[in-house]
């Protein structure tokens, strides 16, 4: 087995030392540089044309590199991550994108992948039992449920209970006795203010008092 320096900058490299943080510096053959956030050599472009599948050849670090669109990588965009995972992707009902160096199923917005490993709905009618569903933010898997009045809980799940507290007892009782003293002296002042007024009457018709029993 060959064993590599510890400073080594790939095939396309000429030499390669170490700077004070022990990050790489390297010395490339002619066409290629070393990329920003890389410790290999690269191959870089002069125009768009030199990038293949839509590429586009821009500056990033100290030389001219083709960026890529997804799900392409390789110096001259020449390699597509998805193809060996293309097919599986879709019958999940999931897209293929790039995820460094390799190609990954992710459910479109909307989705979640299930247990069953296929791409479902995010929100169903079981998501939010007593309220809404609603996406937020850019992670498809992401939702808040909008309870209805009365509910709460992550899925509105649970119902409002008025909890009565020994203090609150207390206070309704008050109140109530309250209320009813209050309905008892209104009655009683009517009835004797109705009396009264026949007492008179009949004074003044008779002459004589009615006598109360």
């Amino acid at each position: 087995m060959i064993s590599m320096p510890e400073c080594y900058c790939g095939e396309n490299s000429v030499s390669c030392r170490l700077n004070w943080l022990g990050g790489k510096l390297c010395v490339c053959k002619d066409g290629y540089d070393q990329r920003r956030g890389t410790d290999i050599c690269s191959r870089t472009c002069q125009s768009n044309a030199d990038c293949r599948n839509d590429g586009i050849c821009d500056r990033d670090g100290p030389g001219y590199f083709c960026l890529c669109r997804e799900p392409f990588i390789g110096d001259r965009c020449e390699l597509d991550v998805c193809n060996s995972v293309t097919f599986e992707c879709r019958s999940k009902g999931a897209d293929c994108v790039r995820k460094g160096t390799i190609g990954v199923c992710k459910c479109p917005m909307g989705k979640k992948m299930s247990l069953y490993n296929y791409c479902e709905d995010v929100c169903t009618y079981e998501t939010c039992v007593h309220g809404t569903c609603e996406l937020t933010g850019y992670d498809s898997s992401l939702y808040v449920c909008n309870c209805y009045e009365g509910y709460y809980g992550r899925h509105c799940e649970n119902a409002l209970v008025m909890q009565y507290t020994p203090a609150i007892s207390i206070l309704v009782i008050l109140a109530s006795g309250i209320v009813l003293f209050s309905i008892t002296s209104i009655a009683a002042g009517c009835w004797v203010k109705k009396l009264r007024k026949k007492i008179a009457e009949n004074t003044k018709q008779t002459g004589q008092p009615i006598r109360e029993a």
